[in-house]
């Protein structure tokens, strides 16, 4: 099974179909990734590059992710990089930690 790794516009139209019911596009003011396989992390640039989340800020996730995240830094969102045991306040109400 060969073949390119891309962001496949009907499923993530109907991604977008899902998050509508849930959140209006300004509610959302950062975004967290897991883990960084690439099939994971491939609709984060076409995300980025709509604007769909117009009060994003930042998207956390490990070393790696702003690694391959590099070419979208101009879309104007923060990429930054946890560390093990580390503690992140999104907003008062909202905190994790990074494992």
């Amino acid at each position: 099974m060969l073949g390119k790794v891309q962001t496949k516009p009907d499923l993530y139209e109907i991604w977008k179909g899902r998050v509508q019911t849930q959140a209006s596009k300004g509610m959302v003011r950062a975004g967290l990734v897991s883990h960084t396989h690439y099939d994971h992390v491939m609709d984060l640039p076409t995300l980025l590059q709509a604007h769909y989340f117009n009060k994003m800020e930042v998207v956390y996730g490990n070393s790696y992710l702003s690694q391959m995240m590099v070419n979208f830094l101009k879309e104007g969102v923060r990429i930054e990089s946890l560390k093990v045991n580390e503690w992140v306040n999104v907003t008062p109400q909202h905190t994790f930690p990074a494992y």
